[in-house]
Order: C-alpha cells, then sequence, then structure tokens
C-alpha cells in the first residue's frame, strides 16, 4: 500500500504559543517587572498633582478676574467724577449734602442720589436745579449688573437699575456697594482709609476722588481684599 504523501513545510500551520497567565497558585508564567509597575504608579501620581494645580489655579484666575473687574469699576465712576469735576468746575454732591471744611463720605447706592447724577438721570421735578442739567452719562462704560442671590445680594458687577421711580446704584462683583471719598474742602487731598498704608506713612492721598470696596468678604477693615482705586 501506497504511503500518504508528506505535507510539505508550507502547508504546516504551526501550533499557536500558549498566552502568558498568572497562575495564583504556582506563580507567574513570566517574572513581575516591578520597576515598570513603579513607573505606572509614579506617572499617575504625577499626572493627578498636576490636574489638582490646574484647578487650583484655574479658581485663582476666577477670582483674579473677580478682583479686576471690581477694581475697573470703581476707577469707572472715580473718573466718571474727575471728568463732572472738569465739566463743571467742582464735584457732584450726593442728595441733601452741601461743600464743606472737611472732606464728605458716601456710597454707590440709590439713596445717595449720586450715581444717578453721574448717569445723567437726575429725578425730574426736583425742587433745585440738577447738578448734571446737561444730562451727560459718565458712566457708560459701566455695564449692567448680572443677578446675584448670594449673601444676601441680589445683584453684583455693575449698574443696577430699580424701582419705579428708577434709583441707579453701582456694586461691585460680589454684590457690595462701592465707598466714596470727596475732596470738598477743596485742599486737594482726601484721608487715606487704607489702614495698612496709612500705617505704612500714607495717611493722605493727593487726590480729588476715591472709591473703594469691601471686597469678596464684605469686611472693610481686611484691606488686603479690598478693590480701590488707587494704588
Amino acid at each position: 500500500m501506497d504511503e500518504p504523501p508528506c505535507p510539505s513545510p508550507a502547508s504546516q500551520t504551526p501550533a499557536p504559543k500558549p498566552a502568558p497567565s498568572f497562575n495564583a497558585g504556582h506563580g507567574a508564567n513570566y517574572p513581575i517587572d516591578w520597576q515598570k509597575i513603579f513607573k505606572n504608579c509614579l506617572l499617575t501620581l504625577l499626572g493627578l498633582f498636576a490636574f489638582i494645580g490646574f484647578m487650583s489655579s484655574g479658581n485663582r484666575s476666577v477670582m483674579g478676574v473677580s478682583m479686576k473687574s471690581a477694581i475697573v469699576m470703581g476707577l469707572d465712576i472715580s473718573n466718571g467724577i474727575e471728568q463732572f469735576l472738569a465739566d463743571y468746575g467742582h464735584l457732584p454732591l450726593p442728595i441733601g449734602s452741601t461743600p464743606a471744611s472737611r472732606d464728605l463720605d458716601t456710597d454707590s447706592g440709590p439713596s445717595r442720589g449720586l450715581i444717578a447724577l453721574l448717569a445723567g438721570k437726575e429725578a425730574a421735578g426736583a425742587s433745585i436745579k440738577p447738578q448734571n442739567f446737561r444730562g451727560i452719562d459718565y458712566l457708560e462704560g459701566v455695564k449692567p449688573a448680572k443677578a446675584f442671590k448670594k449673601s444676601g445680594h441680589l445683584w453684583a458687577d455693575g449698574l443696577v437699575i430699580d424701582r419705579t421711580p428708577p434709583a441707579y446704584s453701582i456694586v461691585d462683583a460680589w454684590g457690595n456697594l462701592y465707598h466714596l471719598r470727596l475732596d470738598t474742602d477743596g485742599d486737594g487731598w482726601v484721608e487715606n482709609p487704607d489702614s495698612n498704608q496709612a500705617a505704612e506713612g500714607r495717611p493722605k492721598l493727593k487726590k480729588r476722588v476715591i472709591v473703594w470696596s469691601p471686597g469678596k468678604d464684605g469686611l472693610e477693615e481686611t484691606w488686603e481684599d479690598n478693590p480701590k482705586s488707587w494704588d
């Protein structure tokens, strides 16, 4: 009987190699590369730390944006008052105030009427001649406020127009009113409210008007976070 032909080498299919496996009872087929495992763990930790650092820097940048916005808003108020002074020859005064022998403190709230005055929106029918009788808007660069509803505030970061007849105010990035000090005694100087600067030898500032707010914490005495219109 003839023997069956032997298959050619090309037609032979090699048996597949067994895949490496881990045998819990007898150990791994291949040695564990502890150095590689340590390297991967280290890279994972470094990536985690980088992510935490990125998020932290992002939070700081958000706070920086709020502070910058609050400073710019205060400067808008200060510059508006300076321009009013240049146009009319005197400082704008809040409702019920008169030039005095001392500097005048006020705020950017609606009851003082100063923001309406600077916006050219003094109440019609007033018994006295409007100070801004030309109706010039000295606050045209101030953006409208946005809804806030935090820390007891309804609005933040801009001009608020509320009630009928309209009442005007400006609030900082955290919903606080701005404080203003006007050089109503005309000597060209105002007392420096920043206790830190005053303690460092700057009790007075050569300004006709300064503007500041209590900042994120809402406390005027913590000057480290208070946006202000001077250096």
